[in-house]
């Protein structure tokens, strides 16, 4: 007759949330690489879902900004070339030296 393993007598005394807590961490050493990997893509989703929504914000912010750009006039924009006309001297001038 063949000898029994200490412990199979063992489970038989156990209690059966003892026995049920042994079983659920047999499944997650079995399934540990599944688990991870399904863990990884939730993380992931999740994470990309929440940098859209902040976009979706940023782009809502700028609109009144963008409506502005279109009320400047053509004095406005000399103005602004003149500024840009001397930056792009005063650079000029630094690389001369």
């Amino acid at each position: 007759m063949a000898k029994q393993s200490g412990t199979a007598r063992r489970r038989d005394d156990e209690s059966v949330p003892t026995r049920t807590v042994d079983l659920v961490f047999r499944f997650v050493r079995f399934a540990e690489f599944e688990i991870l990997f399904i863990l990884f893509f939730v993380i992931a989703f999740i994470i990309f879902k929440d940098l859209e929504l902040n976009m979706k914000g940023a782009k809502q912010e700028c609109r009144p900004l963008m409506n502005n750009l279109e009320t400047i006039s053509s004095n406005d924009l000399e103005t602004m070339g003149a500024w840009t006309r001397q930056i792009e001297q005063r650079k000029v001038a630094k690389v001369g030296d």
